[in-house]
């Protein structure tokens, strides 16, 4: 089992797994679980975004969200697993938004490959 971990503390949208990319040489195949929590030291809850691209970008006009506008709770951490995870990862690009920022949002992300 391999893993990757990402700190994610603004609101702009983060590539958290490339199709095909220098990942693909350590990182084989979707992600088999994916845990999300939100670490904000004020008690703010967040609300994220999970979605998958075709190279076009984190503007593609079309991306296949996994996760859509789903708020989680200050201190809680959401796991997604295979059956949520299973895509082609030779063609989409992972990524994540952070919708809802303050100055202490914090949020940590692992990938169970």
């Amino acid at each position: 089992m391999s893993f990757t971990h990402h700190k994610i503390t603004t609101a702009s949208p983060v590539k958290i797994s490339i199709a095909g990319g220098d990942e693909a040489l350590t990182y084989f195949g979707s992600p088999k679980s994916m845990t999300i929590c939100n670490l904000d030291a004020s008690g703010d809850a967040c609300v994220v975004d999970l979605y998958l691209d075709d190279g076009g970008g984190a503007d593609t006009i079309n991306p296949l969200y996994i996760l859509h506008g789903v708020t989680i709770p200050s201190g809680a951490t959401l796991l997604l697993e295979e059956t949520e995870l299973t895509y082609d990862s030779t063609v989409y690009n992972l990524w994540f938004l952070l919708n809802s920022v303050s100055a202490t949002q914090l949020i940590d992300i692992k990938l169970t490959y």
